[in-house]
């Protein structure tokens, strides 16, 4: 990692820790590796300093040492570039239209473990699908690519929400579904996850739920929030109209979300059953509301 130059304590120094946790570090992680000088100290380089600085960087984000280690070494390779959530965007995207599905979830994984799963969502998934969408709108691809990306990336999610389901006998229980004949359910399976992750016990229904079997699944799954989905603005503003009736039938709040209310007027509307215009303010906001 190039020529040493720092001896211990002034490496330490520059990178912002101390002479102690970088010996913990090199021990336990392998990273960093400063060479040694004809006496047996330690030498760091430059290069040494910017690696203690940029795992210091993850683990002050959330990150464990082990883990930002292992995501630096990772990272040496010529992949430095792969570190914005743009370049993994691009990176993902022809990934998946070449049909290296392998490699993309290896990309996902290894962008989760830098950046976060609710960051990769929200900056890299969503994004990427909105472009899938244009791209297809212009010709450039097929539907059959816009649903194999679609499908691709929803496999992830779902894994993850099965892995991190809560069940914790106090959590509380929440539905999350599309809206009748909504068949666009990334932004809702995002929410689902995003609730998950802030312990609520959630049931995911995916697309398109008729509203009279969705009353009749919360009322005996004891749930006590149900999150609606709507991105097509025709027939939105009548769901809204039969969500008064239908809480009061069901026993539990109802919230709505989705494309669709990016019309002023279906969010006035929907007053306070709105709760943000993304879903991971969203998340936070019911969990403030939820658990007052």
């Amino acid at each position: 990692m190039g020529e040493g130059v720092y001896r211990i304590k002034a490496a330490a120094e520059q990178a912002g820790v101390t002479p102690e946790l970088l010996r913990a570090w090199e021990r336990r992680y392998g990273v960093p590796s400063p060479g040694r000088s004809p006496s047996g100290y330690r030498l760091y380089s430059e290069e040494d300093i910017r690696a203690i600085r940029w795992i210091l960087g993850q683990t002050e984000s959330g990150l464990g040492p082990r883990q930002a280690a292992e995501l630096f070494k990772g990272n040496l390779s010529g992949a430095a570039e792969e570190s914005t959530l743009r370049t993994v965007r691009t990176t993902l995207l022809g990934l998946l239209l070449a049909r290296e599905l392998g490699k993309s979830k290896a990309l996902l994984e290894r962008a989760i473990l830098g950046h976060g799963l609710e960051t990769v969502c929200t900056e890299v998934i969503w994004p990427l699908l909105a472009r899938v969408g244009a791209m297809w709108h212009r010709g450039e691809i097929t539907p059959a690519d816009e649903h194999w990306v679609s499908e691709s990336l929803k496999s992830v999610l779902i894994r993850r929400l099965t892995q991190e389901r809560n069940t914790a006998p106090n959590a509380v229980r929440a539905v999350v579904a599309c809206a009748p004949g909504e068949l666009h359910e990334i932004g809702a399976l995002m929410l689902a996850l995003f609730l998950t992750r802030r312990g609520f016990d959630v049931l995911y229904l995916g697309q398109g739920v008729p509203l009279a079997a969705l009353r009749r699944f919360v009322r005996k799954s004891g749930a006590k929030a149900i999150f609606l989905s709507m991105a097509r603005k025709n027939g939105a503003k009548r769901i809204l109209e039969e969500l008064p009736a239908f809480e009061s039938a069901s026993g539990a709040r109802v919230f709505v979300g989705g494309l669709a209310f990016e019309s002023e007027s279906l969010r006035r509307a929907a007053g306070k059953r709105f709760l943000a215009p993304d879903a991971r303010k969203a998340a936070d906001a019911a969990s403030e509301l939820l658990r007052r």
